[in-house]
C-alpha cells in the first residue's frame, strides 16, 4: 500500500490516535481558562469600559468554550507539530474575542474602534503561551509515566520499526512493551525485546494492562491474526493493523497516525476523543439536571402510585454493565410486584409480575426516568446502548462476537437500537444480535446531532407508546 502524507499534514493530525485519557486535556483546558480570566481581570481594571465585570465574565468564559467546540486545542495530542499548536491557538482566541465583542451589549460602542485590537493582540498572546505551556506539562508527565499509553506489537515487519520510531519518543507517552514473532526480528530487535511467538500474545494480554496492540502480521496467516483481534475486541483493547488486511478482513476501516506513520484501526470511535466526550458529558450534565429538577412533580405522583398498587420501595436497583464492563446500580421506577426472578429473567409481554401502573409506565418508558440519576452522577449517558443484567452481559458475550464493544462507551437510557425496534424481550438469539449491530453502529457514527435526533425520536415514542415497551 503506497500513500503520500507529506502534503496533508492539518488533516493528519486531526486523525491521530487518540488517547482513552483525560488528563492532557483537563490540563491544556484548566491552563486556558486560567490564564484567559487572569486577562481579563487585567484588561477590566484598565480598560473598565470593556464590559461590565458583573456578567460580562460569563460572556468572557461562554465565548471560550464556545470557540474551543468550535476550534478543538490541539496541546493535548500525542503528536502536535508545534506551529500548528500555535496557528489553532491563535484561531481560537480570534473567535473568542469576535463573539466576546459580538455578543456584550454592555460595552461602550466607542470601544471597539479604540481598544478592540489591543485587546485581540493580549488574548492572541495569552492562549497560545498557554497551550505552549500545558504542552510542556502533558509531555513533562508522559515522561514520567503519567499518562501513558500501553502498547504491545504482534508481529515485527519493517512497518512496525517506522512506527517504533514514531512511538519511542517519551513525551508522547507510548511505552511499547515488546514484540511477539515467531523467530527474532531484524527490524526490531535491537530496540525491543521478543516476548514469545505470535500464538504467546493472547497469553501475555491476560497478565499485563494493554491499551492498544499493533498487528504487523502477514495476511496469509489469518489463522494467527483472528483469535488476537477478537480478544482484543472482547476485552477493551484497541487494535491496529499497519498492513493491508483486505485478505481477511472484510469490513471499512478508519485511518489513524502516529506521526506522519499511518495505522488501521478496524472501528472508528468518536467518542474516544477527549472533545466529543466532553461536549457528550456536558449535554448530560445540563439536560439530566434540568430534568430532575422539572420531573419532580412526576416522580412524587409515581412515587405515591406505586406504593398504593404494589407494596415495596418505589424504585427498582439493579446492578448492570457499564463503560469497559465496571458494574453500576441502575435506577428505575419499580413496574412489577417484589419477586425473586428481578435478576435473572426479562420482562414478558403478559407478564404476571407487572401490575397495572407499572405497565403503563413501561409502554410509555417512565420508569426509566430515575436513570437521569445515572446520568447525573456519570454511570450513564442520556444516549448509549441500553445496559443489560449481568447474567445477560455474561451469557451474550460468550455467544455474541463483538457484544463487548458495546462496554466501549457509556450505557445509555435510550439508544440507536431502541429507536429502532429492538427493545423489550429478546426471545431468540438474532433479536440481540440486530441490537449488538445497532449499538456498534452507533459508536462507530456518533455526533451530537446523532444523539438530539434519538432523543427527539424517544420522546415522541413516549407520548405515544411502543408496542414492544413490555
Amino acid at each position: 500500500m503506497s500513500m503520500n502524507f507529506s502534503n496533508n499534514y492539518n488533516a493528519m493530525i486531526d486523525r491521530q490516535i487518540p488517547s482513552n485519557k483525560s488528563i492532557a486535556f483537563v490540563i491544556v483546558i484548566l491552563l486556558d481558562l486560567i490564564f484567559i480570566n487572569g486577562v481579563f481581570f487585567a484588561m477590566v481594571h484598565f480598560f473598565p469600559r470593556l464590559g461590565d465585570f458583573d456578567y460580562s465574565i460569563f460572556w468572557w468564559n461562554g465565548s471560550y468554550l464556545l470557540s474551543i467546540m468550535l476550534l478543538p486545542p490541539l496541546a493535548y495530542r500525542r503528536v502536535a507539530r508545534f506551529d500548528l499548536v500555535m496557528l489553532r491557538s491563535g484561531k481560537t482566541a480570534a473567535l473568542m474575542g469576535l463573539l466576546y465583542f459580538c455578543f456584550n451589549r454592555s460595552i461602550d460602542g466607542d470601544v471597539f474602534a479604540k481598544s478592540a485590537i489591543a485587546s485581540f493582540g493580549v488574548l492572541i498572546l495569552t492562549l497560545m503561551f498557554s497551550r505552549w505551556l500545558g504542552s510542556n506539562i502533558v509531555a513533562a508527565l508522559r515522561r514520567r509515566h503519567k499518562d501513558n499509553c500501553e502498547v504491545l506489537f504482534s508481529g515485527a515487519g519493517v512497518n512496525l520499526r517506522k512506527l517504533y520510531d514514531a512511538m519511542s519518543d517519551p513525551r508522547i507517552g507510548y511505552h511499547i512493551h515488546g514484540y511477539f514473532e515467531n523467530k527474532e526480528s531484524r527490524n526490531l530487535g535491537d530496540v525491543l525485546p521478543r516476548l514469545g511467538d505470535v500464538k504467546d500474545t493472547i497469553d501475555y494480554l491476560k497478565n499485563h494492562q494493554i491499551d492498544m496492540l499493533v498487528c504487523n502480521i502477514g495476511t496469509d496467516r489469518e489463522e494467527e491474526i483472528l483469535p488476537i483481534m477478537d480478544y482484543c475486541e472482547n476485552n477493551f483493547i484497541k487494535f491496529y493493523t499497519v498492513p493491508n488486511v483486505h485478505n481477511y478482513l472484510k469490513r471499512s476501516m478508519n485511518m489513524e497516525f502516529v506521526g506522519d506513520m499511518p495505522v488501521l484501526a478496524i472501528r472508528n470511535e468518536p467518542l474516544r476523543r477527549p472533545f466529543n466526550r466532553f461536549r457528550k458529558r456536558a449535554f448530560d450534565v445540563i439536560c439530566s439536571g434540568i430534568g430532575l429538577i422539572f420531573l419532580l412533580p412526576i416522580f412524587a405522583v409515581c412515587a405515591i402510585i406505586i406504593k398504593l398498587k404494589s407494596p415495596g420501595p418505589v424504585f427498582f436497583k439493579q446492578k448492570r454493565g457499564g463503560q469497559d464492563g465496571k458494574e453500576f446500580l441502575c435506577y428505575k421506577f419499580r413496574s412489577m410486584h417484589v419477586n425473586a426472578e428481578a435478576d435473572t429473567k426479562q420482562a414478558t409481554e403478559d407478564d404476571p409480575r407487572k401490575y397495572p401502573f407499572g405497565n403503563w409506565m413501561r409502554k410509555h418508558n417512565v420508569d426509566e426516568l430515575p436513570q437521569l440519576i445515572n446520568v447525573f452522577l456519570g454511570d450513564m449517558s442520556l444516549v448509549g446502548p441500553r445496559p443489560h443484567m449481568r447474567l445477560h452481559d455474561d451469557y451474550y458475550g460468550k455467544s455474541i462476537n463483538g457484544y463487548s464493544v458495546r462496554f466501549w462507551v457509556k450505557p445509555g437510557i435510550t439508544g440507536w437500537a431502541q429507536v429502532n425496534g429492538y427493545r423489550g424481550e429478546t426471545k431468540e438469539m438474532w433479536q440481540m444480535e440486530e441490537r449488538v449491530v445497532c449499538d456498534i453502529w452507533y459508536l462507530e457514527n456518533w455526533s451530537f446531532s446523532l444523539d438530539v435526533r434519538i432523543i427527539v425520536k424517544t420522546i415522541l415514542n413516549m407520548v405515544h407508546g411502543e408496542k414492544a415497551a413490555y
